[in-house]
C-alpha cells in the first residue's frame, strides 16, 4: 500500500464529511457557514485530483477497510488507474463547480438556506467519490444511495414551486427503481463469488443464464441513472429545476458513474479476457442490445434537445443524447470481442471513454452558462432572450467554445471521442459476418445523425440567446456575471481547447485506465480509415495535434495575407428592409421558430401539437386585440409507456384500498389468516 496515496484520498474525504457539520452546525451564521463549507469543499476537491493523478502510477490501492458487525457490512475502499480517472472527473468538476457557486448562490441569499445547499454540494462531491472508490458491493450500494438521496434534495432545493416538487418525486421513483435491479445484480455475483468483495467478481464462472440476467440488471439499473431511453424520463425534468452548479455536476459527472458501474460489471466481472465461441453468440446479443439502446438514445434525446425552449432542458436532453453516443462505443466493443477483434474492441471503448471525458468537460461548462444566464436575466426560455453578447461578451465566449465543442468541430475536445467512434463503427460495417455489417451500418447512422442535429443545436440555442437585438426586458438589463462564475466558466473553455488540440493527454490517460479495467490491445492501424492521434513507437508520424496546429497556422497565415495585401474592407451600413414597417426584436428568428422543420420532419416520434386561442377581453365585442399561440411537443415514452403504467398502479391501489376499511375486528382476521397460511406452508 502507498500510504501517501492513501492520505491524498483519505485526508479530503474526511475533510468533505467535517466540512459538511461544521456547515450545518454554523447554519445561523450563514456568511460564515458558506465561506468555510466553499473553502473545505475546494481544498478537498484540489487534494482529490492530487490524489487522482498519483492513482494513475500506483497500480490498485487498497485505501481503507473497515469491519462491520455483520459479514455483509463491511465498508471497503480501494483504487486502480480505472476508478482514479473518475474520480479526477468528480474532483476537478467538483472543484470549479464550487467556485461557481460562489457566486451563483448570492441570488438565494434572500429567501433560502445557501448554508444547506453548500453543505448538500460537499455531500454530494463526498457521496461520488465514494461510489467509484466502493471496492465491494455494500460500499458501493451504500454510498450510490447516499448520492442518489443527496442530489434528490438538491434538485428540491427550490421546493415551495410545483414542477420542482413534480420533478423531484420522478427522479427520487426512478432512481430507487434502478437500485432494486442493481441489487438483484449484485446479489447474484456474490452468490457465484461467495463474496461481495469485487476483487472476486472477476471471470466469474457462471451459467450463461445468470449472466445475461446480471447483464439486463446492470443495463437497466445503470442505464438508468445515465438517462437511456425509455428510462430517461426523470433527467429532463430533475437536471433543469436544480441550481445550475448542482445540474453541471450531475450532467457532468454523477451521470457518468452510471458508466463507471456498467463498465464494471460487463467489462470486467462478466466479460473474459478472450471471449470464446460458446460466448460470442451472448456477447453479441449483449453488444447488439447496448449499441442499439445507445443509437435510440442519442437520436431521440438531440431530437428533443432541438424542440424545447427552456435552455436547461435543453441541455438536459443533449446529455441523454451523449450517453447514448458513449452507449454506442460500449455496444460496438462488445460486438467487435463477440467477432473475436480484440484490437479493435479495446479502440472502440477508447472511443466511448474519449468521449465520456470530453462531455463531462463541455456539458458541465455549458450547464455553467445556462446558470449565468439564468442569474442575469432569470429568464430560462431561449424565445424571450437575444442580444445578450453585448450584455455578457464573456459569457458569450464561454458558451460559444461549449457549443463548438458539442458539436464535435475542431479543433474543440467533442470532435476527438466521435472521430475515433465514427472510425470504430466504419470498421464495424466492414467486417465479413453480416449482422456486423449491419450493426456498424446502424451506428454509423445514428452517429452522423445525431451529428448534424447537435451542429443545428448549437446554431439555434447560440443565435437564439445571444445574437439579434433583446426580445424582453430582462434580456434588455442583463450583466455580466460575477468573477467567480466566469473563472469557472473560462477554465472550463480552456480545457476544451487544449484537449481538441492536444488530445494524446487524454488518450494516455484514458489508455492507462482501461488497461486496468481489462487487458488492452490497442492495434489502430488495423482500422480503416484510420488517422493516428499521436506518433507511433515504429517512427515519426504525424497525429491530429500536428495537423489541427498545422490548419490553426494556416488560417492565421492566410488572415494575415489578406490584411496586409487585401486592403480595408469597405463597409456599407444601411437599414433592413422591413416591407414598410418598423424593424423590432420580434422580427427576428426565435428557438422555437428555427426548429419548425425539425418538427414537422420527425412529427410522428416528436408529436407536436398547436394551439391558437383568441385573447378577446369583455369590452372587446367584435375585434380581436390578441392571439396566443402555444406549441409543444409530447414525451412519446411518458404517454405510451409510463401513464399506461401508471393508471394499472393506481386502479390496482384503488381496489387494495376496499380492504383497508378502518375495522379493528377486519385486520385481526387478516392477521389469523396470515398466521394461519404461514402455519400451513412450514407444516408441508
Amino acid at each position: 500500500m502507498d500510504n501517501s496515496v492513501s492520505y491524498l484520498i483519505l485526508l479530503p474525504l474526511g475533510m468533505l464529511l467535517f466540512g459538511v457539520l461544521i456547515t450545518v452546525v454554523l447554519q445561523r451564521f450563514s456568511k460564515w457557514g458558506v465561506r468555510i463549507g466553499n473553502g473545505f469543499a475546494c481544498v478537498s476537491s484540489g487534494f482529490l485530483l492530487v490524489g487522482a493523478m498519483e492513482g494513475w502510477s500506483n497500480g490498485s490501492i487498497r485505501l481503507l477497510h473497515v469491519k462491520g458487525y455483520l459479514p455483509f457490512a463491511s465498508l471497503d475502499f480501494r483504487m486502480d488507474a480505472f476508478s482514479a480517472l473518475f474520480l479526477f472527473l468528480i474532483a476537478l468538476i467538483g472543484l470549479l463547480a464550487t467556485v461557481y457557486g460562489i457566486g451563483y448562490s448570492k441570488e438565494f441569499e434572500e429567501g433560502k438556506s445557501i448554508v444547506l445547499l453548500s453543505a448538500g454540494l460537499q455531500g454530494f462531491i463526498f457521496s461520488m467519490a465514494a461510489v467509484v472508490l466502493a471496492g465491494n458491493v455494500f460500499t458501493f450500494l451504500v454510498f450510490w444511495e447516499l448520492m442518489s438521496i443527496i442530489s434528490y434534495f438538491l434538485v428540491m432545493f427550490e421546493h415551495e414551486k410545483a414542477d420542482v416538487q413534480r420533478s423531484g418525486f420522478v427522479y427520487i421513483v426512478m432512481t430507487h427503481l434502478g437500485t432494486v435491479f442493481l441489487m438483484i445484480g449484485f446479489f447474484i455475483l456474490s452468490t457465484y463469488a461467495h463474496s461481495d468483495s469485487f476483487s472476486e467478481f472477476q471471470h466469474l464462472q457462471m451459467p450463461q443464464a445468470m449472466k445475461t440476467l446480471v447483464f439486463v440488471c446492470a443495463l437497466i439499473g445503470f442505464g438508468t441513472k445515465a438517462g437511456l431511453v425509455p428510462l430517461h424520463v426523470w433527467l429532463p425534468k430533475a437536471h433543469p429545476v436544480a441550481p445550475s452548479h448542482v445540474s453541471a455536476l450531475m450532467s457532468g459527472v454523477m451521470i457518468k458513474t452510471a458508466a463507471y458501474g456498467f463498465m464494471l460489471i460487463v467489462f470486467q466481472f462478466l466479460q473474459p479476457a478472450t471471449v470464446s465461441a460458446s460466448d460470442a453468440g451472448s456477447f453479441r446479443s449483449f453488444g447488439a442490445a447496448v449499441l442499439i439502446l445507445g443509437g435510440i438514445t442519442a437520436i431521440y434525446g438531440i431530437l428533443y434537445a432541438l424542440n424545447v425552449s427552456d435552455f436547461k432542458r435543453m441541455l438536459a436532453y443533449s446529455s441523454i443524447e451523449n450517453m447514448g453516443i458513449v452507449f454506442l462505443g460500449f455496444g460496438a466493443s462488445l460486438l467487435f470481442d463477440s467477432y473475436q477483434h480484440q484490437s479493435l474492441a479495446a479502440f472502440a471503448l477508447l472511443a466511448a471513454m474519449i468521449h465520456l471525458i470530453n462531455h463531462a468537460v463541455f456539458k458541465s461548462l455549458l450547464f455553467l452558462g445556462a446558470g449565468a444566464i439564468l442569474n442575469a436575466t432569470h429568464v430560462k426560455h431561449m424565445d424571450l432572450l437575444g442580444g445578450l453578447i453585448r450584455k455578457m461578451p464573456w459569457t458569450a465566449l464561454f458558451v460559444l467554445v461549449g457549443f463548438l465543442s458539442i458539436s464535435a468541430l475542431p479543433p474543440f475536445n467533442g470532435f476527438i471521442g466521435e472521430w475515433l467512434l465514427l472510425q470504430s463503427l466504419f470498421a464495424l460495417s466492414t467486417i465479413s459476418d453480416w449482422s456486423g455489417s449491419l450493426f456498424g451500418i446502424l451506428g454509423l447512422s445514428a452517429l452522423v445523425l445525431t451529428g448534424a442535429l447537435v451542429a443545428m443545436l448549437g446554431v439555434k440555442a447560440f443565435a437564439a440567446s445571444f445574437l439579434a437585438l433583446p426580445r424582453s426586458e430582462h434580456a434588455e438589463h442583463a450583466q455580466e456575471v460575477s468573477f467567480t462564475m466566469r473563472v469557472s466558466m473560462a477554465m472550463l473553455a480552456a480545457a476544451c481547447i487544449v484537449l481538441g488540440i492536444i488530445p494524446s493527454i487524454v488518450l494516455r490517460q484514458a489508455g492507462i485506465s482501461l488497461a486496468a479495467l481489462r487487458p488492452l490491445s490497442v492495434a489502430p492501424t488495423s482500422i480503416p480509415w484510420f488517422m493516428p492521434l499521436h506518433g507511433a513507437d515504429s517512427g515519426p508520424q504525424m497525429g491530429i495535434g500536428h495537423v489541427l496546429f498545422i490548419v490553426l497556422v494556416a488560417i492565421g497565415v492566410s488572415w494575415l495575407f489578406t490584411r496586409v495585401f487585401g486592403g480595408k474592407t469597405k463597409r456599407m451600413k444601411v437599414e433592413t428592409w422591413t416591407c414598410g414597417g418598423t424593424l423590432v426584436p420580434r422580427m427576428s428568428y426565435t428557438a422555437t421558430g428555427f426548429t419548425k422543420p425539425i418538427r414537422v420532419v420527425f412529427d410522428k416520434i416528436l408529436l407536436p401539437s398547436r394551439q391558437l386561442k383568441a385573447a378577446k377581453p369583455d369590452h372587446a365585442r367584435y375585434f380581436i386585440p390578441k392571439y396566443i399561440y402555444n406549441s409543444r411537443v409530447r414525451n412519446i415514452w411518458e404517454e405510451t409507456l409510463y401513464k399506461p403504467v401508471m393508471f394499472v398502479v393506481v386502479w390496482v391501489s384503488k381496489q387494495i384500498r376496499v380492504m383497508q376499511n378502518g375495522h379493528l375486528q377486519t385486520y385481526l382476521v387478516y392477521l389469523f389468516a396470515t398466521l394461519l397460511l404461514v402455519l400451513l406452508l412450514v407444516k408441508k
